[in-house]
């Protein structure tokens, strides 16, 4: 038997499908290729149950809001890991609240410490008044 090898248009190739069906489902599945020995496995014991539906995002959140903020809080205050990917998050995520904090060479400037710490100050008291105007914030924040 002829190996085929699949192109990156093409998909995977028609032998790789096995007669066996997904549950709930007449067409056959893909093996041995691509994301059927992972993600999308009906083999392995942790996926075999999992059988994912959807409806539209704003649906799922309306009608899983309470229980999936309890279970956020629950782990925030009882999973250590939980708890670290949420603080890098807000630590290492820009978002509202970003300030500017001038810091420039004066001495590549020629400007003496003093007139640098005076042009900062002054950068900084502008960047203020620009960012706090509501056409900038209607702009740049997020919604």
């Amino acid at each position: 038997m002829q190996q085929i090898t699949p192109s990156k248009t093409q998909g995977p190739p028609a032998q790789a499908a096995t007669p066996e069906a997904r549950p709930g489902s007449a067409a056959p599945r893909a093996s041995n290729y691509g994301y059927s020995e992972a993600g999308a496995s009906w083999k392995k014991k942790a996926l075999k149950s999992f059988k994912a539906s959807s409806s539209s995002p704003q649906w799922d959140i309306d009608h899983n809001n309470d229980t999936l903020r309890q279970r956020a809080r629950m782990l925030y205050m009882a999973a250590p890991v939980a708890t670290s990917a949420i603080k890098t998050n807000r630590t290492n995520v820009i978002g509202c609240g970003l300030k500017l904090n001038s810091r420039i060479d004066a001495e590549r400037l020629g400007m003496s410490q003093e007139a640098a710490k005076e042009w900062q100050k002054k950068t900084e008291a502008e960047f203020k008044i620009w960012a706090e105007k509501k056409k900038c914030l209607r702009r740049y924040r997020s919604k």
